[in-house]
């Protein structure tokens, strides 16, 4: 057994590179087709590790984030209009939710920014954020109205500055954590 010339003279070795998400999947079918062509009745073959790991999850969550998202707007959706029981109560935070996820997820693609693992936890993210603070906003609105309040627009939106800014500044804490 021979070292690499880098081992023998103290330099460091060559830095090694990662799989990206393609390259990982072609892998893992090479592996299966391989495993299948020497599969015997009376031997089983099993594929492991990392990478055939790190691909089930990444294909299982490419398939699930969809489902569940609508599976969360339609329980949201029920939800609101239990709560409201308007169509302004249900229709307000949908469409604040809706088109942040859809901008949030069209700078995904034009940065260039791969769709990984640990940012599919994002749309989640933007519906419980979205419909928090929307709740909340029309939550003093309407109790506002129905106190008869003087300029209710202003009272609500100095309501919100207080309560909602720390916990958005909490919220983006957390988003500069994932996006590291």
């Amino acid at each position: 057994l021979e070292l690499p010339e880098s081992a023998t003279d103290g330099s460091a070795p060559p830095k090694r590179q990662k799989l990206n998400d393609e390259e990982n999947s072609a892998f893992v079918y090479s592996l299966i087709e391989i495993a299948q062509k020497h599969q015997a009745d009376d031997f089983s073959i099993y594929i492991a590790g990392q990478p055939v790991l790190s691909h089930s999850i990444h294909t299982r969550m490419q398939r699930d984030v969809p489902r569940f998202t609508a599976l969360a707007v339609l329980i949201i959706f029920s939800l609101l209009f239990a709560l409201f029981r308007r169509p302004t109560g249900v229709l307000f935070p949908l469409i604040v939710v809706i088109l942040s996820m859809l901008s949030t997820l069209s700078l995904f693609g034009l940065t260039g920014k791969p769709f990984s693992i640990i940012s599919q936890i994002i749309p989640s993210f933007i519906i419980s954020v979205g419909v928090c603070g929307a709740v909340h906003l029309l939550a003093v609105f309407m109790t506002s109205t129905k106190l008869r309040k003087p300029f209710t627009l202003l009272s609500v939106l100095i309501e919100l500055i207080k309560t909602e800014s720390f916990s958005k500044l909490s919220q983006n804490r957390l988003l500069l954590y994932l996006s590291l």
